[in-house]
């Protein structure tokens, strides 16, 4: 509850009309986006924040990256899309799915699309090969960081 509280109140300061999160539970019957809406909506009024349900990213990671926003500010457009390595396998499962969503705005006539992406950490857990620290200041895995920004460009 304590962590929740923080989250709520620097979402609720920040009061911005898209935000993207990372380290979200992607489980089965959990959606840790409707609980972050529903406690940001109790802090406005009702309605102010909703989310992109993408339900269970799958392939993916026990964790997941998401998008809430105003939809009195933004309305989606489309369906959201997720770059994993079903769509480019040089997007490897060490990295979590990229989530993309476009949005137009209510009261005029900018679109936009936002990105959350969370590349595989510098930890040298498992690294092999190119994915080894070296010594260059970007410690392990940045070949695998690499291939997926590379994706993501390719993607966007």
């Amino acid at each position: 509850p304590r962590q929740r509280d923080k989250l709520l109140q620097a979402l609720y300061v920040l009061n911005a009309d898209v935000v993207g999160l990372m380290e979200l539970e992607n489980t089965p019957n959990v959606e840790p986006l409707q609980d972050i809406v529903n406690g940001l909506n109790a802090l406005t009024s009702p309605g102010t924040y909703a989310f992109i349900n993408t339900g269970v990213i799958d392939p993916g990671d026990v964790i997941k990256v998401g998008i809430i926003y105003k939809p009195g500010v933004v309305q989606p457009v489309g369906d959201y899309a997720i770059l994993n390595s079903l769509v480019d396998p040089t997007f490897t499962n060490i990295n979590r799915p990229a989530l993309a969503q476009t949005f137009q705005e209510v009261a005029g006539d900018g679109r936009f699309t936002i990105i959350v992406n969370h590349l595989k950490s510098k930890g040298c857990t498992g690294a092999t090969g190119l994915d080894t620290d070296q010594g260059d200041g970007q410690s392990c895995f940045n070949f695998t960081r690499t291939q997926a920004a590379n994706a993501l460009i390719n993607w966007a």
